[in-house]
């Protein structure tokens, strides 16, 4: 058993250290740096958790932001999928000229909003080209078109269809007015002119013709009139119109055209027409003046004539006449007409070679009726009889004529006259042609008159005859 004494208990127990008071000062600093440190990594996190919240990322087109998205990610692939989009939409890779930015932006919690739909948006911001190209006219450019080789068709159809429009003609030259040439040019989609408007403008030079047709009683000037133009306007609208042969019908153009394109061309060509037959007479002294007989029939010829011409967009503006070619001979028409005279005598008296215009009893006989003088010889008949000319020749009168009624009067040459008079009708006019024996008019009874029959006068050179001696 071991015993200690106090001293020896006092040196085994372990020393305790007296703090001094600038170490207690020492342990205060310390857990105060601790809290701030602390305090400061709280207000970092919440500050960076603030500034993510008000962070967005913006779309800027040409400096002005468009939409709003979340990453800069889904901003580029907003733009990518816009434009493959179009790519697809034309049928061909789509540029744009525009700048195009993702950037950061800051945004109050509050009033942060994301576009829905930032296709929409992009569209009415972003300018998509495509590949395409122009018609340069006389270093102006002038229509665009979906592609180069589109161009160059449509200028060749436009050569074609003014140089080879016409059939049957020989091709000397052709040329266009103008330099014209197809440029490769990213162009506006909405820009490209169809073929059909494009063909317009370079052959007509307006998208639509406004165009009139001719009515009854219409001259250019009513034409312009009508429409507040100047007649120069309007000639110059109708280069091919002749306006002293207007008609009915024609279609006239109410605004100058001015086309882009002009073609020249120049050509030859030949037209077959008929030439006229000349007629020969031939006299026989066998047959009655006034008759004819057609020994020979005539026949036209043919000719070829040559020409050369000069066309402006398929408008003729020069013909110049080259030769001539006899193909057939035009064959005369031969005709034998009669010389022989009508009356065997015009003196006292012998036989006649007049036909008997009606048959009928005659009922008053040429000459003295008691005291009244009768000019003529009435042949019986019925109204409605037909009467026939006693010979061909030329009716110079058909009408009314006093006591005389409805009466004709026929020229037979020679001084020989016919007069036909108390007619109920006629069926011939001033001026006509009769042959022998064609029905004139019908017994009928006007005029001064007793009942129907035919009054018929004989006249040579003026003078009442006895048509008797006249008459076959």
């Amino acid at each position: 058993m071991y015993t200690f004494t106090k001293e020896q208990l006092l040196q085994k127990r372990p020393h305790q250290r007296r703090i001094s008071r600038s170490e207690k000062s020492k342990g205060k600093s310390t857990k105060r740096i601790i809290s701030v440190i602390g305090l400061l990594l709280i207000i970092l996190i919440i500050g960076v958790w603030l500034h993510k919240a008000n962070t967005a990322y913006a779309i800027v087109v040409n400096g002005q932001e468009i939409a709003l998205v979340e990453s800069r990610v889904e901003g580029d692939n907003a733009v990518k999928e816009f434009l493959d989009l179009k790519s697809e939409e034309f049928g061909r890779e789509v540029i744009t000229p525009d700048s195009i930015e993702v950037e950061q932006v800051q945004v109050n919690g509050k009033d942060k909003m994301f576009g829905a739909d930032i296709s929409e948006a992009l569209a009415e911001k972003i300018t998509v080209l495509i590949s395409g190209a122009v018609i340069v006219i006389d270093g102006e450019e002038k229509i665009i078109v979906s592609s180069k080789d589109a161009g160059e068709k449509l200028v060749k159809k436009v050569e074609d269809q003014f140089s080879n429009n016409k059939k049957d003609v020989s091709i000397i030259k052709s040329e266009v007015k103008e330099k014209v040439e197809v440029r490769e040019k990213n162009v506006l989609p909405k820009n490209i002119v169809d073929e059909g408007k494009a063909l317009q403008l370079l052959t007509v030079g307006t998208e639509k013709t406004v165009s009139h047709e001719v009515a009854s009683g219409e001259s250019l000037w009513s034409i312009a009139k009508d429409n507040n133009l100047k007649m120069e306007e309007l000639i110059a609208a109708n280069p091919s119109i002749d306006p002293d042969k207007l008609s009915i019908g024609d279609k006239i153009n109410l605004v100058k055209a001015e086309p882009m394109m002009h073609v020249t061309c120049v050509y030859e060509y030949s037209e077959v027409k008929e030439t006229p037959f000349e007629t020969q007479v031939i006299r026989d002294d066998d047959m009655l003046r006034g008759k004819e007989k057609v020994k020979q029939e005539g026949k036209k010829g043919t000719k070829e004539f040559k020409y050369r011409a000069v066309a402006v967009n398929g408008s003729e503006v020069d013909k110049q006449f080259l030769a001539g070619t006899v193909i057939t001979k035009p064959v005369p028409k031969i005709v034998e007409r009669g010389s022989k005279t009508l009356v065997a005598s015009r003196g006292s008296g012998g036989s006649g070679e007049l036909a008997w215009p009606v048959s009928g009893q005659i009922t008053s006989r040429f000459g003295y009726r008691g005291r009244e003088y009768h000019t003529g010889l009435d042949i019986d008949g019925s109204t409605g009889d037909p009467i026939r000319a006693a010979e061909g020749g030329k009716v110079i009168f058909s009408g009314w004529s006093g006591g005389y009624g409805r009466m004709i009067k026929i020229d037979h040459g020679s001084g020989l006259q016919t007069w036909y008079a108390h007619l109920s009708s006629s069926k011939v006019s001033t001026g006509d042609k009769v042959t022998r024996g064609e029905v004139i008019g019908a017994v009928g009874s006007t005029g001064r008159s007793t009942g129907s029959h035919l009054h018929l006068e004989v006249r040579i050179n003026g003078s009442a005859v006895n048509p008797l001696r006249y008459l076959n």
